[in-house]
């Protein structure tokens, strides 16, 4: 296995967090330096051991994808805070500098504030940074960086202009909520699978806060117990809370819907501003 970083990275902070890996395990890395603006880490072990940098691989990295060109920025003064706010920002190549798009909207996360999800930055918390792990129903939203997905609806048409694929929810489609479902942190029609969980949402049944929503790519592939259906969704009112969503008023979220375009996939990063502001440089944020 081979991992790419960027020369500049901080090699005393990784050597301080592979350490205790390396120790007693049959693990030879090695360094060289390559033509370009990469410093290549050649990875030998059992294959037992393999696993475990697959998790280290993407917190080496920028987690933002160069052919990304809309970002939805989420911030909240600290790790408790249940408020903050979205900004919208897109790009015209990759190395274009991020240009703000639209005022800043006030919105609400989970009721405990945030905490460290699965995504593009990958399953552990950057190096260096500290702050809690988001888990199954601790009312946490999701920090980190993550894939916007496919957005959700009552009605049986999006708002015009909505650039994201669009399902209108039946009463029969669920999103599990179950770690030990083989369907957990999925959206699916109860009627067309054979149901082996004990908890999920009725989708439809939630008439206010779903009318529209759009899917936060958390914890992909699937880990057990490592949160799931993350939306962006309705809220009535700001200020308020959520189980773990990001929530804002309608008219914001029907504006967000139309300037969302499928291709390529928009990003969502939701950070405190202290986590926001020791990332922002390495991880090319606006």
């Amino acid at each position: 296995m081979t991992v790419s970083v960027l020369k500049k990275t901080d090699w005393g902070q990784i050597i301080r967090f592979l350490s205790p890996i390396y120790k007693n395990t049959p693990v030879v890395p090695s360094f060289h330096l390559s033509q370009n603006s990469f410093i290549h880490i050649q990875l030998i072990s059992k294959p037992k051991i393999l696993p475990l940098f697959q998790k280290i691989a993407p917190i080496l990295r920028k987690p933002i994808p160069p052919e990304v060109r809309q970002l939805v920025l989420v911030t909240t003064p600290d790790w408790r805070s249940a408020s903050g706010e979205l900004r919208r920002f897109s790009r015209s190549s990759s190395t274009a500098p991020w240009k703000r798009e639209g005022e800043p909207i006030r919105i609400s996360v989970g009721a405990k504030g945030l905490g460290w999800g699965i995504g593009l930055h990958g399953e552990l918390p950057p190096l260096g940074r500290i702050g809690p792990i988001k888990k199954e129903g601790d009312n946490r939203g999701v920090a980190g960086v993550f894939p916007l997905g496919n957005t959700y609806g009552l009605p049986p048409h999006p708002p015009e202009g909505t650039g994201l694929p669009y399902t209108q929810m039946t009463s029969t489609l669920r999103c599990i909520d179950d770690p030990a479902s083989t369907f957990y942190n999925q959206i699916a029609d109860q009627k067309s699978i054979k149901q082996d969980w004990s908890s999920a949402e009725r989708m439809a049944s939630f008439r206010t806060l779903y009318r529209w929503l759009i899917v936060i790519d958390q914890n992909q592939p699937r880990k057990p117990s490592a949160g799931s259906c993350i939306f962006l969704h309705i809220t009535p009112r700001i200020p308020s809370s959520t189980a773990g969503c990001t929530a804002l008023v309608e008219t914001e979220m029907i504006q967000l819907m139309k300037w969302l375009k499928k291709t390529p996939t928009p990003i969502y990063v939701a950070l405190p501003a202290k986590e926001l502001g020791a990332l922002r440089k390495e991880w090319g944020l606006p």
